[in-house]
């Protein structure tokens, strides 16, 4: 049986099996994706001008070095990653084209004074230790274990060569008990010679485990020329436009502030979260994220279409229908298109 269909008939299995999840009072708080997962595009809350936080001059000096950093990180991507990328002559590359395929952004002065208020942070040696300063993402035609394998060999290519530092490597797999474990191994985010790849040329060892969310990425950190961290993630198509709209849900529950676009949405959908937990079904959701990554996470490659509308799995009957991520990804359209 396809892994994809698997998904999108397990609720109807669960409502066979009469394995429907109970109200749990009990039940843990979400906890959807790590803390200094880099957020590209969402936009983050307003910062107080009264906050504890580094000053607007060292703010601006840190974006400023962070520049220079973004600019030679993405040109050491574009350089070890270009045969990767797919173009009219080369359509099957992995990489996906444009500005899609492979991107990189920095935090926004106030983003960054917003990071790192909650840390009690004040100086720029705390700074150069927050993880995600500098962002760069590498979105793939599909998360295969070949196409996952020609980005890490390339990217370790570029560590023998000095062109980066990395620090630390995550591999993040789907959240396991879905389907049998062989599944999700045939699933996985490279071939285990590729991460070993990556791992003699920079000297780390990469930590491989399951997201509560089910979200299943590559994290690698690296540090910079001026000294700060930027991480880089390597995802499919189908799994970051489903991140996209799941970001906004997160933040828009953790009160994590979104962009002024969003708060319509924000808004329409906050009641709905607050359900969630008067009626104890967080965890129903959590299954409900996880399982859309995995849907998202087996979709067979496709030619790119940037204009494409990415369909998600439709939330099950017993959870609030506002955070169908079919409804969200509907309503930021409409927002953006304003």
């Amino acid at each position: 049986m396809r892994i994809q269909s698997i998904y999108q008939n397990l609720y109807q299995v669960r409502v066979q099996n009469n394995t429907l999840p109970q109200q749990n009072n009990d039940s843990p708080k979400l906890h959807i994706l790590s803390a200094d997962t880099v957020s590209f595009g969402i936009g983050e809350k307003k910062l107080s001008k009264t906050a504890r936080t580094i000053s607007v001059d060292l703010a601006k000096k840190v974006v400023s070095e962070a520049e220079e950093d973004a600019k030679e990180i993405r040109f050491v991507l574009n350089k070890y990653l270009k045969p990767f990328v797919a173009s009219q002559k080369n359509p099957n590359a992995p990489i996906c084209p444009g500005e899609r395929g492979i991107s990189v952004r920095i935090k926004t002065e106030d983003s960054l004074r917003q990071k790192v208020t909650p840390r009690g942070i004040k100086t720029k040696w705390g700074v150069k230790n927050v993880g995600d300063v500098i962002g760069a993402r590498i979105v793939l035609r599909d998360g295969s274990q070949h196409a996952v394998d020609k980005i890490l060999f390339a990217i370790a290519d570029a560590i023998k060569h000095g062109a980066l530092r990395i620090t630390e490597i995550e591999k993040f797999n789907p959240k396991q008990g879905r389907i049998a474990v062989k599944d999700i191994e045939e699933l996985g985010y490279g071939s285990i010679k590729g991460r070993k790849a990556l791992e003699e040329a920079s000297g780390i060892i990469s930590r491989v485990g399951p997201q509560p969310s089910g979200y299943p990425a590559i994290h690698i950190t690296i540090k910079t020329k001026n000294g700060y961290k930027a991480e880089i993630q390597i995802m499919d198509v189908d799994v970051e436009d489903l991140k996209h709209v799941e970001d906004l849900g997160y933040k828009i529950r953790c009160g994590k502030g979104v962009c002024e676009k969003y708060k319509k949405i924000e808004k329409d959908i906050l009641p709905a979260f607050e359900e969630l937990e008067e009626k104890g079904l967080e965890d129903a959701y959590l299954d409900y994220v996880s399982d859309s990554y995995l849907t998202a996470f087996s979709t067979p490659a496709q030619k790119f279409n940037a204009k494409r509308k990415t369909k998600f799995l439709q939330i099950p009957y017993y959870l609030p229908q506002k955070l169908d991520f079919n409804y969200i990804a509907q309503k930021m359209q409409e927002q953006a298109t304003k």
